[in-house]
Parts: structure tokens; sequence; C-alpha cells
């Protein structure tokens, strides 16, 4: 999900995006909707437009100036089932699982500057199931199921690589970003705590067990809010 200007854009598998006005916390309403072709798994909103990890059918751009008609305006298919995106300079950062072991998964970088000849520029292959992306100085942080916490240099999105990595001790599946540190939803493993002051040597310091597995976060000053598979919860830090 993502939020913006008292909307809220809510990817919903089979049935594409929806575009939910939160103006009123109390009374949210959808507004407008725009099926996809695959299963949309998550969003990212830049500038008008919603980019959309949609499964099998990779990266779906939708333009959202008029929110109540979203259009479905560009897509790229990278090879796998892309789980998650972000966006960050002209360039969308497109995690990809594939259930066939043989198969190739990990972080795709797509340029988006021409959306009308958006294409794949460069690629990371990941030890496991790469489920979430963030970008921060220059470096890919990735969540990567049984291999924990991979940081991918791309410094050159053409050529990216990853230059280190914290094997958490769960099923690693989401990943944020703040003032130095990593935080990640673990699994069964709960929340996370990574030091990325040297990007290259990540290292755990710290830990919560949450109620259920950890499934993704946000973070927000000195607060993480953890959702699992029956809570949402946050967790202060001191």
């Amino acid at each position: 999900m993502a939020v913006l200007d008292g909307k809220a854009y809510v990817t919903d598998t089979d049935s594409g995006l929806q575009v939910i006005d939160i103006s009123d916390p109390e009374d949210p309403i959808i507004i407008g909707s725009v099926d996809t072709p695959g299963l949309a798994a998550k969003v990212t909103v830049v500038n008008g437009k919603a980019y959309v990890a949609d499964g099998e059918s990779g990266l779906q751009v939708i333009d959202i100036t008029d929110p109540i008609n979203p259009t479905v305006i560009a897509s790229v298919d990278p090879p796998g089932f892309a789980s998650s995106v972000t966006v960050s300079d002209g360039k969308a950062y497109v995690t990809n699982i594939s259930f066939d072991e043989h198969d190739w998964t990990g972080l795709q970088v797509i340029n988006i500057s021409d959306l009308t000849n958006s294409k794949v520029t460069g690629s990371a292959d990941t030890p496991d199931f790469a489920s979430d992306v963030t970008i921060s100085d220059g470096k890919a942080y990735v969540a990567d199921g049984e291999s924990g916490l991979q940081v991918i240099d791309i410094s050159d999105p053409t050529h990216p690589i990853i230059i280190g990595f914290a094997d958490t001790p769960g099923y690693a599946r989401s990943v944020t970003v703040s003032d130095g540190k990593a935080y990640m939803a673990d699994g069964d493993s709960g929340l996370q705590v990574i030091d990325i002051s040297d990007p290259a040597h990540p290292i755990i310091i710290g830990s919560v067990d949450t109620p259920g597995d950890a499934l993704c976060l946000a973070v927000s000053e000195d607060m993480a809010y953890v959702v699992s598979a029956e809570f949402l919860f946050s967790i202060a830090f001191p």
C-alpha cells in the first residue's frame, strides 16, 4: 500500500489496484480501480504514477493523475514473479522470485525515464527468494527469504553487485531503512534490527519477537509498525 494526498493505493492481487479516499479516516471510500493482468503484489507512487509489482505480469505503470479513472500506460515483463518495486532517480527496482529452483531470482533495474521504451538495464541474482527492496544512499537493501538481508551496490545501475549480507534467523519478507539501520520483518523470527553503517558488513544488533510471523513493516521516527498474520502492532525504540 502507498498513501499520498489523502488517498491510499492498495494492491488487491487478482483485482489489480484500488484507489481509496481516506480524507475521512472513519469512512474510507473506494473511488477508483484498475485491473492488472497479473497478481498485484506491491505498489509505490511517484509523480502521478503508480508502479505495481504484478506477479507474472512484471511491472505495470499506472497513470493516477485522475484517481477515479486510473489507467495502465506501460509495462515491462522481466523474468520471474515480480514481488515488490521501489522507484528512485528514473529507475524502478523490482524484486523477482521464481518457483522453479533452476530459474533466475533477484533484483532487476528498469529504466523508466522513457515509458515508451522501458527496459531492464541491469540485474543481480540473489541466493534465495527476493521479496522486498528499499533504496538508500546508492544501495539496494533486499529481503531475500532464507538468505536474510542482501546489500546491493547500484552506483552503476547497469551492473548492480552484491557487496554484503546479514543472515537473519528467520525468513526475510520485508525491509525498510532509517537512520543507518535496516529493519527486517523476518517471519517467525519477528523484527530484526541491522546496523548498516558499513553496508559491506551489516550486523544484527537487536530483535523483537512478534506474535505471529512478521510479514511487513514501516518505520516512522522512533516507532516500527509491524504486520503479522494476525496483528498490527507498534514497537518503540529507546
